[in-house]
């Protein structure tokens, strides 16, 4: 089974997204929450790349990919990462999406 069955939309990736955000939120600032904090971190990369790689099938889905950009975007507003879950691949994952949505209709 693929990642991508677990969360079969972008709106629930987006949903889980902002639950490893909260956790690694409530973190303390101290080398005890080092591993977690890198295993949470590992796991938001994970999602975001997901959602790249996620075609969009509605307006809420091309909105929670819009919100995770624009999350990502605080971090890297140069779009200088390049790697799978970036800003830059956010962007073009919500770019293709409305694309895709203004050509099926």
């Amino acid at each position: 089974m693929s990642n991508n069955e677990n969360f079969p939309t972008i709106e629930a990736l987006a949903t889980e997204h902002d639950r490893v955000t909260r956790e690694i939120e409530k973190l303390p600032n101290t080398d005890a929450g080092d591993e977690e904090r890198e295993r949470l971190n590992n796991r938001l990369w994970s999602l975001r790349a997901l959602m790249g790689a996620t075609a969009s099938k509605s307006k809420g889905e091309l909105l929670a990919l819009a919100r995770i950009l624009r999350d990502e975007y605080t971090r890297d507003a140069n779009f200088e990462c390049h790697v799978p879950g970036s800003a830059r691949d956010l962007a073009r994952a919500l770019a293709e999406g409305v694309m895709a949505m203004q050509v099926a209709a």
